[in-house]
């Protein structure tokens, strides 16, 4: 297969409502459809980085406080995260099912589904997402970094200060997630432009 944007940095494309429901739809058929919720789940409703995602231990997750522990942020940084809802329910759904394979304490929370659960790479958690975009029939990119993407955009639309953006998804400092959301969703020079 011919990869013609190698080297291109293409631009960002969240999902809008429509689509991220089509992408949680078709991620709830097929034989992986536990894990593979519970993978997009971590990395659309807690924004976490694919490897962030891939590195979580089941001591990292507390459904009853509603959190995630990063410990292997990027940058080494340790943080911890909220998790939703629908977050603690796909991850705890995963957990149930993934008890079956008598995992080692130390498994990652998304892992292969084989015996000592193997970890999933980030090779393989990114053919899984663009399986699925396929699958929902998405003509957008579906990728791991999108679904952090998609979070960010909707926590700057529900109005969530900067500062909190920038300490849930893990940034040094708020000018990179100024950066990060600006050529994302100019939301200042959209609403101008829509109240004209």
């Amino acid at each position: 297969m011919i990869h013609h944007n190698k080297g291109h940095k293409l631009p960002p494309e969240p999902l809008n409502q429509t689509e991220w429901e089509r992408l949680l739809a078709a991620c709830r058929d097929g034989r992986h459809a536990c894990r593979n919720e519970a993978l997009i789940a971590l990395m659309h409703g807690a924004g976490l980085r694919c490897a962030e995602a891939l590195s979580i231990r089941e001591p990292d997750f507390d459904p009853d406080q509603g959190t995630i522990r990063v410990l292997r942020g990027k940058g080494r940084k340790c943080r911890v995260v909220g998790a939703s809802a629908h977050v603690v329910a796909a991850v705890r759904g995963w957990l149930r099912e993934r008890s079956l394979l008598l995992p080692p304490p130390d498994a990652p929370i998304i892992c292969r589904e084989a015996p000592g659960c193997p970890a999933l790479s980030l090779r393989q958690a990114r053919t899984i997402l663009q399986r699925l975009g396929r699958r929902a029939g998405l003509v957008k990119r579906t990728h791991c970094h999108g679904l952090r993407h998609t979070c960010a955009v909707e926590l700057l639309a529900e109005g969530v200060p900067l500062a909190v953006i920038s300490r849930g998804l893990g940034h040094s400092n708020l000018a990179t997630t100024a950066r990060y959301l600006d050529h994302i969703s100019p939301v200042d020079v959209v609403q101008y432009m829509r109240s004209r």
